[in-house]
């Protein structure tokens, strides 16, 4: 959301912030979403994050979804009490082999 709404650098520490070129800081981030994008598909090999950290004049795609996002939902019901519902597309399976392997 902060990217889409033009305000990536709230992504950023304030230490970093401070010492980080707004441009460089954009692009760093737009490489970190775009290797974090829900479709493997989608994601750039190693070689092309290499060869765009590496780049200058490369041109960054915009980065679609990630995989993982949170989403908060809030409802005020009639009585004017805040309902608020914490939503992720986030599955996590944890299978433990009792021997090993």
């Amino acid at each position: 959301q902060l990217w889409e709404g033009g305000r990536c650098f709230e992504l950023l520490e304030a230490s970093i912030a401070k010492e980080i070129h707004a441009a460089e800081a954009r692009k760093y981030i737009n490489i970190a979403l775009m290797c974090v994008q829900e479709h493997a598909d989608d994601r750039p090999t190693m070689s092309n994050v290499v060869a765009m950290l590496n780049s200058e004049s490369f041109i960054l795609p915009e980065p679609k979804h990630p995989a993982y996002f949170s989403l908060r939902v809030s409802k005020v019901d009639e009585s004017g009490n805040n309902d608020v519902t914490v939503c992720s597309n986030n599955d996590l399976t944890i299978t433990e082999e009792p021997d090993g392997r």
